[in-house]
């Protein structure tokens, strides 16, 4: 079992948080065991964070004063994003999977 600030990098390695208590970014890191591994697969056993927005008003935004004229479209929508909590997987040099929020129990990435 490893907790946050941990790191392994052996096979059927369990994450386990703390609990309520703790707040503010918590990262672990696994590794692979062996060179020629090529995917990894996440298990969560009981996944329960703050769900993804549930708003539907749209914001404008401004930059330096003025509507944004950039290539995105000048508003931003903050449904199904999560932006209270997440749990995000980095791989370096690599493509990651998508942000999770919400009830994740049971599930797998």
């Amino acid at each position: 079992k490893i907790q946050c600030g941990q790191s392994s990098s052996q096979n059927c390695t369990y994450f386990e948080s703390p609990g309520l208590e703790q707040s503010g970014t918590c990262r672990s890191q696994i590794c692979k065991m062996d060179p020629n591994i090529c995917q990894f697969r996440l298990d969560f056993e009981r996944f329960v964070v703050a769900g993804p927005s549930t708003s539907t008003s749209q914001s404008l935004r401004i930059l330096n004063g003025a509507v944004s004229s950039s290539s995105f479209a000048p508003f931003a929508n903050t449904a199904s994003q999560c932006l209270t909590d997440s749990f995000a997987v980095t791989n370096p040099g690599g493509p990651s999977p998508p942000v999770l929020c919400g009830t994740n129990s049971g599930e797998h990435s």
